[in-house]
């Protein structure tokens, strides 16, 4: 969130934050939006207790995800070192707002239940931006090429993700979980 303040502590030197600095702001804000409005969202007991605030949160959600992907889809274009990095992000975008609309859509259907299973899905994307801020340093750490680190981090920092959401989602399902009432392709 350093990116949405008038004067940027520590600013990296990326070219998107040099060349597209308010595109850049409004992605690092809308993330972080949506980053903290998720995890409440997700418990089930908050879910049962404060279904007005879980619906108000959830909108807030929708629309954090909608401005940061907005924000985030020409940034993409200009990622660091190369094509496969921009590839990468661009397609964690449209991951991100798909697999949000998809959950949005079904609540407004009333299916809860699919509804549930894609906003997991679609947090766990959320959560990109905390894979790339841990796997960045091992990079550092481990001394590994830069040019060959952030392509692999730009995918590494999203699929590990889905597919974690995705095992998670059809096990729940398997179970007698909360999960358990729809098929478990949707």
């Amino acid at each position: 969130m350093r990116y949405s303040l008038p004067t940027v502590p520590f600013p990296a030197p990326l070219d998107n934050f040099v060349h597209h600095r308010y595109l850049l702001a409004l992605h690092a804000f809308a993330g972080g939006i949506a980053l903290l409005a998720g995890p409440l969202q997700l418990l089930p007991a908050f879910r049962e207790r404060h279904w007005t605030y879980h619906r108000r949160m959830g909108w807030i959600y929708c629309c954090a995800v909608l401005l940061g992907t907005l924000a985030v889809l020409p940034l993409a274009w200009h990622a660091q070192t190369c094509r496969a990095a921009s590839a990468g992000f661009f397609l964690l975008a449209l991951a991100w707002i798909a697999s949000t609309g998809v959950a949005l859509n079904f609540i407004l259907r009333g299916d809860s239940v699919r509804h549930r299973r894609w906003m997991i899905r679609s947090y766990c994307l959320t959560a990109a931006a905390m894979t790339l801020r841990i796997y960045l340093p091992l990079s550092f750490v481990m001394h590994l090429d830069y040019a060959f680190a952030y392509p692999a981090i730009a995918w590494l920092c999203w699929i590990p993700n889905l597919l974690f959401a995705e095992f998670y989602v059809r096990r729940a399902a398997a179970s007698s979980g909360s999960l358990q009432s729809a098929p478990a392709s949707l």
